[in-house]
């Protein structure tokens, strides 16, 4: 339902730009592809960017989004847990293509601010395995591990500098072969908020999520294969207004109108989270890096990875 005069519907879910386009899944013929699949018994949508009409509609670069629907995992067991980390993790792997050689993580937000802290507390479940490569290759080999460094970028206000200047310094030090972004993310779902993780091979713009975006950090400006996980952790105030009015006055296109012109100007200035929004991010960030170790060190099983990060 499309009939929004004053507000932008603000959304960085590839799945959700679909939705607000109100195209058909499966039979869209402008160079938007969508398909789904199942990994692990776990729901994965897929869109694919084609083309410059594909970007023009959708505001996406071009490339491939995948929302995983990982639900309420801070209610999971450990089956649970352990199939929605690797459905994640096959989803990334597909993104990046390889994952030989040193693989450069880079946990983008503000670790102060919960619904900004998904990076900084997804790197505190990462086994980083560098160090131990150059100081001790025999007990590297024993463990093995592949070969991982993390790098937690900040915020401009506490560093100085901008995340992809950051970002950028380390590749040039350090040479990956890949480099995965982790960044929070904006949804227009209240029903998607914390329980999606979107995994896309086109990079990510720091603070995109609540209208101000930096520097992009992609494998177009890292100059090496770039992809970036998002989890939609806040709604902006006026989307959900937005969101909840289309759904419940369907077919009532003036009463929303005259409801939009009632809403305050500065709306768009206020977001909304979860309630129990630490334990939930939390949950989201041991996910997300779980997810990275099933990634970068095969065979590792989720109690190894307890017990060497405990």
């Amino acid at each position: 339902m499309d009939f929004s005069t004053k507000f932008t519907v603000r959304t960085d879910l590839a799945d959700e730009v679909l939705e607000n386009l109100g195209q058909k899944r499966g039979k869209m013929d402008d160079g938007i592809g969508f398909e789904t699949e199942y990994l692990y018994g776990v729901r994965v949508d897929n869109v694919t960017v084609k083309n410059r009409n594909a970007e023009r509609l959708t505001g996406k670069p071009m490339g491939k989004y995948a929302t995983v629907g990982v639900g309420e995992i801070w209610k999971a067991d450990k089956e649970g847990f352990e199939n929605a980390a690797r459905a994640v993790s096959e989803t990334l792997k597909g993104m990046l293509g390889t994952t030989r050689g040193l693989c450069l993580v880079a946990a983008l937000g503000n670790g102060r601010i919960t619904a900004d802290a998904i990076g900084p507390l997804s790197a505190q479940n990462l086994i980083v395995s560098r160090h131990i490569k150059k100081q001790n290759k025999e007990l590297y080999d024993a463990l093995g591990l592949g070969e991982c460094a993390c790098v937690s970028a900040g915020v401009m206000g506490d560093t100085g500098a901008e995340a992809f200047e950051l970002v950028k310094g380390a590749v040039e030090m350090l040479k990956p072969s890949c480099v995965v972004v982790i960044d929070a993310l904006a949804s227009r779902n209240m029903d998607r908020l914390v329980k999606t993780v979107q995994i896309c091979d086109s990079g990510i713009s720091p603070g995109s999520g609540v209208g101000n975006a930096r520097h992009e950090i992609s494998s177009r400006t890292l100059g090496v294969p770039t992809a970036a996980i998002g989890v939609p952790t806040v709604v902006e105030v006026q989307t959900l207004c937005f969101d909840m009015l289309s759904k419940a006055l369907e077919g009532q296109e003036e009463i929303v109108r005259y409801i939009e012109e009632k809403m305050p100007e500065n709306i768009g200035r206020f977001f909304v989270c979860p309630k129990e929004t630490d334990k939930i991010i939390g949950s989201m960030a041991r996910l997300i890096g779980y997810s990275l170790n099933f990634t970068f060190h095969e065979g590792m099983t989720v109690s190894e990875m307890d017990e060497f990060l405990s």
